[in-house]
């Protein structure tokens, strides 16, 4: 059975840092995407003590039974086909270091497919 591998990644991630007035913040970003195209072949994994036991019956011609002809293990394999895209950005806002107060405030969105056929 034919095998290929196909798999095609893409990953951006970046990072941001300034200030808002006295703020200080932060932006961190990312962005992944992945396509993979694979078809593997199985057939070696059929072929073990129980694959061998899928030969075809002894045929009965007269009153001896001639050879069995030999069934082989099928040939077998299987197909993975997705597509993945996740996609995240983070903003955070911090006061200063020097002030007797400190606060933090942010906030998080994420997005994540994963298409399969």
């Amino acid at each position: 059975m034919p095998a290929w591998n196909r798999d095609k990644f893409n990953s951006t991630a970046w990072t941001v840092n300034g200030k808002f007035g006295d703020l200080k913040a932060i932006y961190a970003g990312a962005y992944l995407s992945r396509h993979v195209d694979a078809n593997m072949d199985y057939s070696n994994y059929t072929r073990t003590a129980v694959g061998f036991t899928t030969r075809a019956p002894a045929r009965r011609v007269g009153p001896r039974p001639q050879r069995p002809p030999i069934c082989y293990s099928p040939v077998m394999g299987w197909n993975d086909y997705f597509e993945n895209t996740h996609m995240s950005h983070e903003l955070r806002l911090s006061t200063p270091d020097d002030w007797r107060l400190r606060g933090l405030v942010g906030a998080y969105w994420e997005k994540f497919e994963i298409r399969t056929t």
